[in-house]
């Protein structure tokens, strides 16, 4: 039955797509995309990726007595091949190790002396030495979390936070199946945001995870703006929906898959790609001195929320209380709950000019996001 279903919607998303001739491929000279990012992943040594990861764990593990929560570690070596209808094929490899120790050093310089040594291809073994120490230190912080009391909080998020709740409101309602299922709450032309903000889905962000030159259809893509000015600009679609709507695509097809072999076995579904906010005009330490009563929530328990309303209500798992501009201590047993439209719209208080490449999704080919720090105004926080 779902083989059934999977064909027949390519079949109807096809025929389509041969009337408005929108399935197009990277074929005869023109680039294929390989980007920087793919480059790097490509060249890199695996037996080295393999010996600093080991060195890493021990460094760590060195340390008795301390557990490590705060840390996340990938490891991926794959290959893969996409075809299209008329046998025109792209194929590549990657081999990639990343440690992200949820940093928050207390002095900006400290902090981005350990961000950019996160990525083990570009680590010497004095930058694991020193990835393994704050490791430790934010591990041995967060055994000794506070609740903190219940009321509304100036709160800062992470990259990463913002991503993940980004991707379950907007990347669902933005979507032209959205539209024609009657659920977007938005229109184009529409102020939705703070003026400040402007947003694009990039074909290939740096540092992307989703840097493919054709969506998962074989659809060609080009950079989508999504926010100008705060302002809504347009749907996004896959091949089928933007076929029942009338339209092109935008090369947004995208197909949910936890490994790389059973990536066809589901339809394809309209999604972003490589979302790109534009940069704000604060530093992260400036934000965090300018933050009187406030929170600095790194990581959530399940980052979810309700893509009609926009609600959300998730528990903090690493995050900060922040005092006076100082950094006070870990905190534990709170929850932070508010509107997604409603902070994006009027509780914007500043972004950062640091931007993260994040991953939001868990398939094997992930929507991504290139994404500043967000501090938003009063947000209700529920603790002692």
């Amino acid at each position: 039955e779902g083989v059934d279903k999977a064909i027949s919607r390519a079949l109807i998303a096809a025929s389509h797509n041969r009337e408005n001739k929108a399935f197009e491929f990277p074929a005869g000279g023109k680039k294929t995309g390989r980007s920087e990012w793919d480059a790097e992943i490509a060249e890199a040594d695996e037996e080295k990726l393999v010996s600093d990861l080991a060195y890493f764990c021990k460094q760590v593990l060195s340390e008795k007595n301390t557990q490590i929560p705060l840390t996340s570690l990938k490891y991926s070596a794959i290959k893969y091949s996409v075809a299209n209808s008329s046998g025109l094929e792209a194929s590549g490899k990657g081999t990639y190790a990343t440690i992200e120790p949820y940093v928050i050093a207390k002095k900006a310089g400290r902090r981005e002396e350990v961000i950019n040594r996160r990525e083990f291809r570009r680590c010497a073994r004095k930058d694991l030495d020193l990835l393994a120490d704050e490791t430790v230190r934010l591990a041995k912080e967060a055994l000794s979390a506070k609740q903190v009391k219940t009321g509304d909080y100036d709160v800062i998020f992470h990259p990463s936070e913002t991503a993940a709740l980004f991707n379950e409101t907007y990347g669902t309602v933005w979507s032209e199946k959205a539209r024609l299922d009657g659920i977007s709450i938005h229109k184009p032309g529409q102020k939705i945001m703070d003026e400040r903000i402007f947003i694009t889905d990039e074909t290939d962000a740096k540092n992307g995870s989703a840097a493919f030159p054709t969506d998962q259809e074989g659809v060609y893509r080009e950079p989508l703006s999504l926010v100008e000015s705060g302002v809504f600009k347009q749907f996004f679609s896959d091949a089928f929906y933007a076929a029942l709507a009338g339209k092109r695509p935008t090369g947004n097809g995208r197909r949910v898959s936890h490994d790389v072999e059973n990536w066809y076995a589901s339809s394809a579904g309209p999604g972003l790609n490589n979302f790109v906010f534009r940069e704000g005009d604060s530093s992260l330490n400036e934000m965090i001195e300018d933050t009187k009563k406030g929170l600095f929530v790194l990581r959530t328990a399940y980052p979810l929320a309700d893509a009609v309303s926009g609600s959300f209500t998730n528990e903090i798992r690493s995050g900060f209380l922040v005092e006076k501009g100082e950094i006070m201590h870990a905190v534990k047993q709170s929850v932070v709950n508010g509107s997604v439209y409603e902070m994006f719209r009027d509780k914007v208080a500043s972004f950062s000019n640091e931007r993260e490449a994040v991953v939001c999704s868990t398939s094997s080919f992930e929507t991504g996001g290139l994404v500043p720090f967000f501090k938003f105004d009063r947000v209700s926080i529920a603790g002692a």
